[in-house]
Parts: structure tokens; C-alpha cells; sequence
């Protein structure tokens, strides 16, 4: 049917295409509507689901380039402000917007979306070490407060002074060995506290509370900006952890009232003001990766991730496809190799044994991947796309707002936060800002 759809479509331009040069006698009237193909073709019916403003991006591309990763800041912007504007309307007190770039922004460029986001205003960062520290500070401006997370391994305290990074202290032994720094320095240095409360994972205990309660000499010489602690199931509203964490953080509250708190994530966000505290810690909302922010404000997805059709092959019912033989073509099939693989991040559980892998958007329709996806290589099956549409140079759509990380992660049964993550280095980089 959709074979059918292209060819009706076809004819129509090329209809169009005689009026317009049979009206093209008029003087006054000056269009353009050439189909021929030429060394670089592109139809407009070629680049259906690929946006104008990111086509004319794609088309600087360089030619040695078989894919690309668009991150459109402008998008990350407007997330943050979303978020900003459901705390304040959910928040009798300030609540600060504090943004998570660790991994390097998700795999999106900590660098760039650092930039955007202190052009608008946001001062406090979470990293997740030292080293991302250091690249973070490096375009932050001086004024900006950077946490480490994973706290202050042993000696990284002069690092921490020299670069003004702020350590989450996540067990005792850092709380000493950045209270004994403090003495030789002779200055208070600030800190966040971070408790766990059910995640077993990272943080002071309970008895580690109370011994830094009744450490006059301690308190005095760190400065501790929070008090914080980590949602273990945010993710899942109706989870019963999620309050009973709530009640253990608020016992620590009770301890330190005169520190400033955070509690939530990005999901936290969502169980109300009673989570928010002080601050919160965005990570995912900033970057689209969550169906909704709230029912009126859903943030949207910054990233798509396209490549470059290389070859196609014609194959008779039988003949397999790829490594290992896996998927085997049950009719008369064009197969479209397409320049990108797991070394760029597209994970090889999306590539498919039995025509139940995953999807990619060619001019518009959605075609399945076929066989296994290699390091280089992707295979996807587009018998059923004109075959005037498919060449090489084509763009094809691995992921974008219409293909969602999501949608991916989904398939796949991991996070979308995996998935991008995993983004290699190769596809050439375009920012949108």
C-alpha cells in the first residue's frame, strides 16, 4: 500500500512539474520544481520527518561523515524553563533547579549544554567525578557551583580546592578526610552531606548522623551547603519506598534544620511539593528522556541521530542477511546498508532474527531492521519504499522525537538513559543554539 502511496505521489510532483514549466512563460512567474536525480539527490519526498532547520544542517555534513548526532540546545532551554516554571507554580519557598551533566551531559555534551544553560541562569551542577569536574569548571562561570557525587577519593583534596569543587561526602572517611584538609588549610571548605536513605548504595548512615551531629569541631570547619539523599524508585510514583524514604530523609532534616536539603530527581518531581525541599537535581526532564513533566508541560527530546544509506542489495526468498545468517528473507527483498553500528551507540539487541528488531524512518516510512547490527553496519529491509527514494547519500532517521530514545530503550528492555549514554564519538556533532 505504501509502495502504491509513493507512486501516486510521484506522479503528482511530476504532473506539477509540467504546469509550472508550461506557466513558466509568464515573466512574472519564477518556480523551480526539478526531480531529476543528480550526484546528490534529494526529493522532497525523500526527506519527509527530517525538519527543514535540520536537513539544511545536514547538508554541511562532511562527505566522509556516514552519520550525524543533531542536539538542538534551544530545546534544552526551553526543558529547563518548563521545570523551572512547575516548581515555582508547586512551591510556596524558592526551590533551586539544579542541573545533572554527568556522563557528558548524558552522552549530549556537557560542554555545550553547560554553556546554554549558564546563559540562562542555572548556577548549580552535578557531575559525577572529579575529572568532570575539572572539563565542567573549565566553561562554568566562576561563580558557578559544581558537585562531585561520587565524593572525595583519596588524594583528590587538593584538586577539589584548586579547580572550587564542592565533594558529596558519601561515608565517614570522607567527612574526616575533608574535615583534616579544612584544619591544614586553615578554612572552612564547603560540602554536601549525602545520607542514604534505602538505596545501600552511597551515603552516611544513621549513626554516622549522629556522630557528625555531636562534632562541634567538624561542623565548624566545613561549610555544608545540603544535606541530600537519592530516590531509589522515582521512576514509579505508587511505590511505597518512595515514602518511606521520604521519612527517613526528614529525620535527618530534623537533625541539621538550619542546612538546605535536596531529596528528588527528575521523577521526584513528580510526587509532589512534599519532595522538593531546597533543590532538585534534573537530569532527565532536561533532556526529554520521560513521557511527561506534568500533564500540561511534557519536555521534549533534544537528540536525533541520523545516517547515511551506503548500498542496497536485491535478494531472492532464503538468502540471509548479516552475521551469523540470523534473519533469513522470506520474499522478493531490497536490503538498505546503512553507515552506523554499535561502536556509534545503536545498541545490536535492536537488530532482529525474525523481523522484530527495531525501526528506522526512511523518507518517511518506518521500516524494520533486519539481521544483526554490526560494529559499521546496520541492515534494514525497505522492499516496500519506492525505489526512486532509496540511494546512497540518503539520510535515514535512527532516532528522533518520532523515534524517541524511549521508544528505543523500550524494545530492547533498557533506559533511554543507557542509550544515550552509549553514544560513540564518530557521528559528526551538529548543535542547533
Amino acid at each position: 500500500m505504501r509502495l502504491w502511496y509513493g507512486r501516486v505521489a510521484e506522479w503528482l510532483c511530476r504532473g506539477l512539474q509540467i504546469l509550472v514549466r508550461w506557466f513558466d512563460s509568464d515573466p512574472g512567474l519564477h518556480v523551480t520544481f526539478d526531480l531529476k536525480v543528480t550526484e546528490n539527490p534529494m526529493h522532497e519526498i525523500g526527506r519527509q520527518c527530517i525538519p527543514d532547520y535540520i536537513y539544511k544542517q545536514l547538508q554541511l555534513v562532511p562527505a566522509q561523515n556516514a552519520s550525524a548526532i543533531v542536539i538542538d540546545l534551544r530545546v534544552i532551554r526551553s526543558n529547563y524553563h518548563r521545570i523551572k516554571a512547575v516548581l515555582a507554580k508547586s512551591n510556596v519557598n524558592k526551590c533551586l533547579c539544579a542541573t545533572v551533566l554527568k556522563a557528558n551531559a548524558y552522552g549530549l555534551g556537557a560542554v555545550q549544554v553547560a554553556q546554554t544553560l549558564v546563559s540562562d541562569g542555572c548556577q548549580d551542577f552535578f557531575v559525577a567525578d572529579i575529572v568532570e569536574g575539572i572539563a565542567l569548571r573549565n566553561v562554568a562561570t566562576k561563580d558557578s557551583r559544581i558537585y562531585v557525587l561520587c565524593g572525595l577519593l583519596p588524594q583528590t583534596e587538593e584538586a577539589f580546592l584548586e579547580h572550587n569543587l564542592i565533594p558529596t561526602l558519601i561515608d565517614k572517611s570522607q567527612v574526616e578526610r575533608w574535615y583534616n584538609y579544612a584544619k591544614a588549610c586553615d578554612r572552612r571548605l564547603p560540602a554536601i552531606l549525602h545520607f542514604d536513605t534505602g538505596m545501600t548504595r552511597t551515603g552516611l548512615s544513621w549513626q554516622d548522623a549522629l556522630w557528625y551531629a555531636n562534632r562541634p569541631d567538624v561542623r565548624s570547619a566545613l561549610d555544608i551547603r545540603y544535606i541530600m539523599s537519592h530516590l531509589a524508585c522515582s521512576d514509579d510514583e505508587h511505590n511505597p519506598n518512595n515514602l518511606k524514604q521520604l521519612v527517613r530523609f526528614r529525620r535527618f532534616k530534623r537533625i541539621f534544620s538550619d542546612i538546605p536539603a535536596t531529596f528528588s530527581n527528575s521523577k521526584g518531581i513528580l510526587h509532589g511539593p512534599e519532595y522538593h525541599f531546597d533543590m532538585v537535581r534534573v537530569g532527565t526532564f532536561l533532556f526529554g528522556l520521560t513521557t511527561r513533566l506534568d500533564k500540561f508541560k511534557p519536555t521534549l527530546q533534544p537528540v536525533s541521530i541520523y545516517a547515511k544509506i551506503l548500498n542496497t542489495n536485491h535478494a531472492k526468498p532464503g538468502c540471509p542477511v548479516g552475521y551469523g545468517a540470523s534473519y533469513v528473507c522470506k520474499r522478493f527483498s531490497r536490503i538498505a546498508t546503512i553507515g552506523i553500528g554499535y561502536a556509534d551507540g545503536i545498541p545490536r539487541a535492536l537488530g532482529s532474527s525474525n523481523g522484530e528488531g527495531g525501526d528506522v524512518i526512511i523518507a518517511g516510512y518506518r521500516t524494520k531492521i533486519v539481521g544483526r547490527i554490526s560494529m559499521d553496519l546496520v541492515t534494514v529491509d525497505v522492499t516496500d519504499i519506492p525505489e526512486d527514494l532509496i540511494y546512497p547519500g540518503q539520510w535515514s532517521t535512527i532516532c528522533s522525537p518520532e523515534l524517541s530514545a524511549e521508544e528505543i530503550a523500550g524494545k530492547i528492555g533498557t533506559i533511554s538513559l543507557e542509550f544515550l549514554c552509549s553514544l560513540g564519538n564518530r557521528p559528526y556533532r551538529i548543535y542547533l543554539n
